[in-house]
């Protein structure tokens, strides 16, 4: 009877221990998904060495958890202080280059007062021009050489934006050299490309600025890796390089929107002489 009841006393103890166990590794379960650790002490219940075993496995696991949402917080903020630091050079490199161009630009030379007014004027047809009465030579000439009103349509095509479509208007009308002259579309902006004899012309539109890039056939070795080295040092802002894989030689430079098609391709036609060196 006692032996029984001992057997009895054995199997409860070990049910209840089950339980706990169950419990235990539920708790284990809610603390790998986030859920804060409320363990009992089992080591009454459960061999010492199972339980510490358990028990080790998963403070290392709550240390690389905790050690990995550290270092992905530290990550995080890394990478925003990169991209604002991409920003902010991405911003000073465009300003850099718009005060590279306009410093390379001539300066304005003091135009005389007659060269105020743009080709097509706003005039009566006809109509002769009246001088005014008592007038002696001096002032007869300054009269003369008073600005003339210039309408308000001719301002606007003066501050017209140099686009795309309006380079390409610009060189059919005033360089019929340029062949297969077209303007292309990609992500970047849209594009121009020309051929003027052996020299390829490309002109791609940034929000601000306008790259373009001259090229040619050339044979590779020292001897033009000396002088595209040489011309690069003569003419600041322009990059002079030669791609072996295409057996081109390119210049690359940067112009901005604000000037006309005509003083943009002076510049660019003052590096495509270095061409011909």
């Amino acid at each position: 009877m006692k032996s029984r009841l001992e057997l009895e006393q054995l199997r409860n103890e070990r049910m209840e221990a089950e339980d706990l166990k169950r419990e235990y590794e539920y708790k284990i379960g809610q603390q790998e998904c986030g859920i804060p650790p409320s363990l009992p002490d089992l080591s009454a219940y459960v061999p010492k060495l199972e339980y510490e075993a358990v028990k080790q496995e998963r403070d290392t696991l709550f240390q690389e958890k905790t050690q990995l949402r550290e270092e992905n917080q530290h990550l995080a903020i890394q990478l925003e202080q990169k991209e604002l630091l991409l920003k902010q050079l991405g911003e000073e490199r465009t300003s850099l280059l718009k005060k590279l161009l306009e410093s390379k630009q001539e300066p304005p030379q003091e135009p005389e007062k007659e060269r105020e007014v743009l080709p097509e004027m706003e005039t009566e047809p006809d109509s002769a021009e009246v001088i005014p009465e008592e007038m002696d030579a001096a002032e007869e000439n300054e009269w003369r050489q008073r600005p003339l009103r210039v309408s308000v349509k001719e301002q606007e095509i003066t501050r017209e934006e140099l686009t795309a479509t309006v380079l390409q208007r610009y060189l059919q009308n005033n360089h019929p050299e340029f062949e297969q002259l077209e303007i292309r579309h990609s992500e970047q902006g849209e594009q121009i490309h020309g051929e003027v004899g052996k020299l390829s012309y490309a002109f791609l539109f940034f929000e601000d600025l306008i790259q373009f890039d001259i090229s040619a056939k050339r044979k590779g070795g020292k001897e033009l890796e000396e002088k595209l080295e040489r011309i690069g040092k003569k003419v600041p802002g322009v990059q002079f390089q030669y791609s072996k894989g295409e057996g081109r030689v390119y210049a690359s430079g940067f112009l901005t929107k604000d000037l006309t098609p005509e003083q943009a391709m002076k510049q660019v036609f003052e590096i495509a002489d270095y061409f011909r060196e």
